[in-house]
């Protein structure tokens, strides 16, 4: 690996190799060429799926992990049609009066076969195995029809993945599906993380420029956590700043965390952008956080993610803090 690494110089410029490997040792159950071939294989696929480049040797866990990988892409396959998923939704508040403006979406995956199977799981699958633009679209018509039977014209946030807005056709596919659901545009916020401005970042920023001319909210997740460049927040149509729920966890035992909090919401009080604080789950956090100027509180202390009936319900539109969540 290390001469591997070694610069190589061609036509008078240097170029630096990014090397990994997969290797198994032969033993019960791993013996002949082929077999031998495919548990490599496996370790080098997880290698790859790593930022540094070095090698990964075989061993049950990895085998264990590609087979469920395998199995959750294959019943990912037709899971809309078989009508396995379902959507809760988590209010958002306004701080101070607790009255709620938006629910995020949350999608939720039963499978016979595999059981509930957490979306931090399967929604990295499905993005690697081309399913998110599909799975993304249902999501939206879904949520865009429930929305419309909610007693109040909150607005409905969707979590977007990078897949979806990579697609040309994404800003059609959602102003079709507002169209078809009769939902205005002005109640559908899509949430899109960092990661999803790093790469082919000018197709990113025509889709949501697009989305903004037609007055749908553009809120940008888990800020704090990535890169946090603020040329993203120069150069993209972004109207709101998710704090990242890390940072809320720890303000009880963190003065650095507090003041953290309180810069991005000054960066973004600066800036003219609205804010969100995830994972509020005491009543300290969310006194702090409204003293602080924070817009809009979601977490346990307020509800958590609800089904569709419940929402229904709650014909008064406000919602009161509770130790418990």
């Amino acid at each position: 690996l290390q001469n591997l690494r070694e610069p190589i110089t061609l036509d008078g410029e240097q170029f630096e190799l990014s090397v990994r490997g997969g290797a198994v040792f032969s033993g019960p159950g791993i013996d002949g060429t082929e077999r031998m071939h495919q548990c490599a294989e496996l370790a080098l696929n997880q290698a790859k799926a790593t930022r540094l480049g070095y090698v990964k040797i075989f061993d049950t866990v990895v085998a264990a992990q590609a087979s469920r990988n395998h199995a959750i892409l294959y019943e990912l396959d037709n899971a809309t049609e078989k009508k396995e998923f379902r959507l809760l939704y988590q209010p958002q508040v306004r701080a101070g009066s607790g009255t709620v403006v938006s629910a995020e979406a949350l999608i939720r995956w039963s499978n016979p076969r595999l059981g509930l199977v957490s979306p931090v799981e399967f929604i990295g699958i499905a993005e690697q195995g081309g399913l998110m633009i599909s799975i993304g679209a249902w999501i939206q018509q879904r949520a865009c029809l429930d929305a419309l039977a909610w007693p109040k014209p909150w607005r409905v946030a969707i979590n977007v993945a990078p897949a979806q807005l990579l697609n040309r056709n994404f800003h059609r596919s959602v102003m079709g599906i507002l169209e078809s659901s009769g939902l205005p545009p002005e109640r559908f916020k899509i949430e899109i993380t960092e990661s999803s401005l790093i790469n082919e970042s000018f197709h990113v920023k025509e889709q949501l420029e697009l989305l903004r001319a037609d007055r749908i909210r553009i809120a940008l997740d888990d800020f704090g956590t990535g890169f946090s460049s603020l040329s993203y927040l120069k150069d993209f149509p972004i109207d709101e700043l998710k704090i990242d729920q890390s940072f809320i966890r720890e303000m009880e035992g963190s003065s650095q965390s507090v003041a953290i909090v309180e810069t991005i919401l000054g960066l973004a009080r600066n800036l003219g952008l609205a804010t969100v604080a995830e994972g509020v789950e005491t009543p300290f956090q969310a006194r702090v956080l409204d003293e602080l100027g924070c817009d809009f509180l979601q977490g346990f202390l307020y509800a958590r993610p609800l089904p569709q009936d419940e929402l229904v319900a709650m014909t008064d539109g406000t919602l009161a803090p509770s130790v418990t969540g």
